[in-house]
């Protein structure tokens, strides 16, 4: 995992990282009977990490264990 992101991964929400695309239609059918948060990351957008810490600090500890909060690392994913 890379450094920068994993202060805010571990912060609250209980990320889960999605490191295929051939995950998401697991992903799609969960959110049948959960919801689901679905973020696209960029280590190398400033914009991508001001969101994901707004994210982080603004969400609710009665809201954490609602949904299922998946993270896909677009430039792990690119580097390969």
């Amino acid at each position: 995992m890379n450094q920068n992101l994993e202060p805010l991964l571990e912060n609250k929400m209980n990320w889960i990282e999605l490191n295929h695309f051939d995950k998401i239609e697991e992903v799609f059918q969960q959110s049948f009977v959960q919801p689901i948060l679905l973020f696209k990351h960029s280590t190398r957008c400033s914009a991508s990490n001001m969101i994901l810490s707004r994210l982080e600090r603004n969400w609710r500890p009665e809201e954490i264990d609602k949904a299922l909060c998946y993270y896909f690392n677009i430039v792990r994913f690119l580097i390969r």
